[in-house]
């Protein structure tokens, strides 16, 4: 049975990965794996020498995450980045914002199959983009309010004195004029 499940599994790769030459000495892999969005995940493929190639995103991943708001910014982003990519021996361009990991032909499947969980990975940090990340703090804030009784308002816009409206995510406490 094992060896069933082997054989299926396989042939489904077989079946559903495609290569396309793009040029003498590039080609571009369709995988049946789905990024975020749902749509097929590709790898680039380019000959640099006699058996040196090079696996790249084209920098797709780093480009999409940007657009969801994720900033590499802060440190701990920065580790789990980094994190992400040097348990799979994937290595990132800062300049071309690729991901990338450089291979020979007895290694290009391991190669490829590393470069696509980290491409995985790494597109799953759009989870940790500032608007994503307000929304489920602030998520929490407001069942925590409710789980502990405790009386507040959301999503306030208060004006002072100088007519300026300022905006509050959560209010509590006593409202009255203490003067």
């Amino acid at each position: 049975m094992e060896t069933k499940i082997k054989e299926s599994y396989i042939e489904w790769l077989k079946q559903n990965v495609l290569v396309s030459p793009i040029d003498k000495n590039k080609w571009l892999i369709e995988t049946p794996f789905l990024d975020r969005h749902n749509d097929y995940i590709e790898i680039y493929v380019i000959q640099k020498g006699k058996d040196d190639y090079l696996l790249t995103d084209d920098g797709y991943i780093f480009s999409d995450l940007k657009a969801s708001g994720f900033e590499i910014g802060s440190p701990k982003r920065k580790e789990l980045f980094n994190l992400a990519l040097a348990g799979l021996g994937v290595k990132f361009g800062d300049r071309s914002k690729e991901l990338y990991i450089e291979t020979d032909m007895s290694n290009m499947g391991k190669s490829k199959h590393k470069l696509l969980q980290a491409m995985i990975s790494i597109n799953d940090m759009f989870m940790l983009a500032g608007p994503t990340v307000s929304s489920l703090f602030k998520e929490d804030v407001k069942r925590y309010f409710k789980r502990n009784a405790i009386p507040f308002n959301y999503d306030m816009k208060v004006m002072g004195k100088s007519f300026f409206e300022r905006f509050f995510p959560y209010a509590s406490g006593n409202s009255s004029n203490p003067s």
